[in-house]
């Protein structure tokens, strides 16, 4: 028996968790889609470990980088589907579940 996660068990891992995060200088935000949490905001200046979302005190902060975030995301998602190994059509039918 291996122990090795096979491509497709690693897709289905990627494309069901759909949670992001990026950094500019103080701030970090996770971004959770699919009815998730939403999202959280830490100051890592002052949190390091994460403890306080500060997401409902800084909205303005949350939707910049939401959107800085979701810019990154569709650059480089025209090229996902052949990284996980499947075809455009296959990418689209699984994230539509």
């Amino acid at each position: 028996m291996t122990s090795a996660v096979s491509a497709k068990t690693k897709a289905d891992a990627l494309l069901e968790k759909r949670s992001m995060a990026i950094r500019k200088g103080k701030w970090k935000l996770l971004s959770f889609e699919r009815g998730a949490v939403g999202a959280q905001l830490y100051n890592l200046d002052e949190d390091l470990q994460e403890e306080i979302n500060l997401a409902e005190e800084y909205p303005e902060i949350v939707d910049k980088m939401k959107r800085e975030l979701l810019a990154w995301e569709k650059d480089v998602s025209e090229n996902l589907p052949y990284r996980l190994g499947m075809s455009i059509n296959e990418y689209q039918e699984r994230l539509s579940h």
